[in-house]
């Protein structure tokens, strides 16, 4: 989650869109969680 959040912040990006199988939507929950 670390790298995700570089890369957000080095890229000034506004938003992230989790694209994937079964489990996206918990790791998109778990990215917001660590974002906060």
């Amino acid at each position: 989650f670390k790298q995700a959040q570089d890369t957000v912040t080095k890229m000034e990006l506004d938003g992230l869109v989790v694209i994937g199988g079964d489990d996206s939507n918990t790791n998109a929950c778990l990215l917001a969680e660590y974002f906060e």
